[in-house]
């Protein structure tokens, strides 16, 4: 079937995708780690399978290699299991709550596919070498230029009164976040701006809410095997779930998901600080390892 007559919103078959291209982004280390594999995610857009490719190389304390592999799809793929790509489920606001295949596939283009397959027999289309790394004086001295930037930031005050004011004329004032209103508020009584910029007043907001949780270790069956996780809590309410490990038919793999509470963490950062979803990431990212010592992780959106 050419793939411009394909309509992916009609798929219900298995085999309506025999001979169709897919593409798997990971790591050339992670890829070459064994002769076989048993969870693959595969995506039918290249760009996605590369993006992913890159964060989890990226995202490496030692060097490695992007890669992206073609997957044709075949009888011997036809015969595995295939599951819902909850990776791209638990993004979704609101959630998508995939039930089959099918529906991951229709509305995101992904799925997974469960059971042993040769490797060898699917082609490496792109790599990318990362070089990831970097010694504690290179370290010490990213902490002390970002902290340069963050202060001289932070003394703008005009051009951030001024940011807030074009954001007015083209999208108006119901745009604003609470954050920003709160700065016009002050400004307009004669006060100063806020000294900190969104991003540290967006740290501070994390460490004065949930600086106080409580770790408690367990292990939970799953339809494919276990997850070992650690449940961040306060007065009985969870408010981060972090993976330590999954067996998945078998096989033990480490995870470094992050899964922090959306009304509490995501919805606060983008309704009170203006702050979209990459850089609230990266500022959980940084929060994680400051507050709890937790680095190297993939912050998701728990209960979206």
């Amino acid at each position: 079937m050419p793939s411009e007559e394909f309509n992916k919103k009609h798929i219900s078959d298995k085999r309506q995708l025999l001979g169709r291209k897919f593409y798997h982004g990971t790591t050339l280390e992670t890829w070459k780690n064994s002769p076989s594999r048993d969870y693959l995610f595969i995506s039918d857009e290249f760009e996605v399978a590369k993006r992913h490719a890159q964060d989890r190389a990226e995202s490496s304390n030692n060097p490695s290699t992007a890669i992206v592999v073609e997957v044709v799809i075949d009888d011997e793929i036809l015969s595995l299991d295939w599951e819902v790509d909850d990776d791209l489920g638990n993004w979704s606001r609101p959630p998508l709550n995939f039930k089959t295949w099918q529906d991951s596939f229709n509305a995101v283009g992904s799925f997974v596919i469960v059971g042993e397959y040769d490797i060898n027999k699917f082609k490496i289309v792109f790599s990318e070498k990362k070089n990831n790394t970097q010694s504690m004086h290179e370290v010490e001295i990213r902490k002390i230029v970002r902290q340069i930037i963050r202060e001289a930031l932070s003394k703008s005050s005009e051009s951030m009164i001024n940011n807030i004011l074009d954001k007015i004329s083209q999208t108006g004032i119901q745009s604003l976040s609470n954050y920003e209103r709160d700065i016009l508020d002050r400004v307009s009584k004669g006060g100063t701006t806020d000294p900190q910029t969104p991003h540290q007043a967006a740290l501070d907001y994390l460490s004065r809410n949930f600086s106080d949780l409580t770790p408690r270790q367990t292990t939970r069956r799953t339809t494919t095997g276990e997850v070992e996780e650690v449940f961040w809590h306060k007065n009985s309410t969870v408010y981060m779930v972090q993976e330590i490990r999954v067996r998945i038919h078998g096989v033990w793999r480490g995870s470094n998901v992050v899964y922090l509470d959306y009304l509490s963490f995501w919805s606060p950062l983008y309704r009170e600080f203006g702050i979209e979803i990459q850089e609230a990431r990266e500022i959980l990212i940084e929060w994680l390892d400051s507050q709890y010592g937790i680095s190297g992780v993939n912050p998701r959106a728990l209960n979206p």
